[in-house]
């Protein structure tokens, strides 16, 4: 912009001193004669003068040319910076639009990839469970095929819990399911189960029984299970031993010649393990003064399984206790004294 008021400068300057050469030509020329050699070479000097200032007005116009194509190509300058400008706003806003689009999409493919791990861990659970399921079919086909009493029986001894997991919901219902139990084999693991349900009927009491229509006597329904499934037991356990033994004839006399025989092992068993803080010649005078009084007073199998199973010395002091106390057990074919 300098420049180009320099060049306007200088310009308005020609002018001015082209219009006082003219001035000053006219004037001479007013004053002198024309053919002067002297005014000749003056009229081609200033000739010349105007010439050059023509030229130099040329150059000027050629100059605001330039700057009107200097400013043309300023304002291309402006617009092009604009786009530039414009264009990296557009590039900018697609960057952060990429940016968010691939946030989300690794986000997408992250969720995907883990919904294909929690499927694939779930086909491997559910193929784990068709390949155990699959394996306990052919165990159960090959022991249908090989071993079908061994298979019958681990069947009953589970239907045996459930009904004495429902005695334990249910102590009433033992009138109900003591029937389906007294013909089984309960083994040990039944054992808690059923004194668990025996405690609970003795807190409902026998307003409970009349309530429900009880006609039998929970109590004692509890006791001969007691003491044809699990003699042994109750023996070794103190609170139960004292509940079997206040219904121990009732529980006798409504045994079957093979339950007193196993019961009266039971007994046995318990009195000849070692270890024990119970009163063992108590307990077997306790049951041979019952036993004196029952229908197998006289079963010659219960005399036999005393005599091999308990210390002679343990029998023989329960036999002379009872004879003391003037009980004179048949079985042991002693009789009262003749004088007596």
């Amino acid at each position: 912009m300098m420049q180009n008021d320099t060049i306007q400068q200088i310009y308005n300057q020609l002018t001015f001193i082209t219009n006082e050469l003219n001035n000053i030509k006219v004037e001479i020329h007013a004053r002198v004669s024309a053919d002067s050699t002297d005014i000749q070479m003056l009229d081609h000097k200033i000739d010349s003068l105007q010439t050059a200032m023509g030229n130099l007005a040329v150059s000027n116009s050629n100059d605001t040319q330039i700057q009107t194509a200097l400013n043309i190509m300023s304002q291309s300058y402006d617009a092009i910076s604009n786009q530039i400008t414009m264009v990296s706003v557009v590039v900018a806003i697609f960057a952060l639009l990429f940016a968010i689009a691939a946030i989300w999409l690794s986000v997408y493919v992250s969720d995907k990839v883990n919904s294909v791990k929690k499927t694939l861990k779930l086909v491997e659970r559910r193929q784990h469970a068709i390949n155990e399921t699959a394996h306990k079919a052919e165990c159960l086909n090959n022991e249908i095929q090989n071993d079908i009493e061994g298979l019958y029986a681990r069947l009953r001894e589970e239907e045996t819990l459930t009904l004495l997991r429902r005695i334990e919901d249910e102590p009433l219902d033992i009138i109900n399911i003591g029937n389906l139990l007294f013909a089984r084999c309960l083994d040990a693991k039944g054992y808690p189960i059923l004194k668990s349900a025996f405690i609970k009927s003795l807190a409902l009491g026998a307003d409970a029984e009349r309530r429900h229509g009880v006609n039998l006597s929970v109590h004692e329904c509890f006791t001969n299970m007691f003491f044809q499934h699990y003699m042994k037991e109750t023996i070794m356990d103190e609170e139960m031993r004292d509940e079997l033994f206040k219904k121990l004839i009732i529980c006798m006399n409504s045994a079957f010649k093979s339950d007193m025989i196993k019961s009266t092992k039971g007994l046995c068993d318990a009195l000849s393990m070692q270890n024990v803080t119970f009163d063992k010649e108590l307990v077997l005078y306790n049951y041979l003064k019952t036993l004196n009084g029952s229908k197998f007073q006289d079963l010659a199998e219960l005399k036999t399984i005393f005599e091999e199973k308990l210390p002679q010395e343990l029998l023989q002091s329960a036999i002379a206790r009872c004879t003391a106390e003037k009980v004179y057990l048949s079985l042991f074919n002693i009789t009262p004294p003749v004088n007596a």
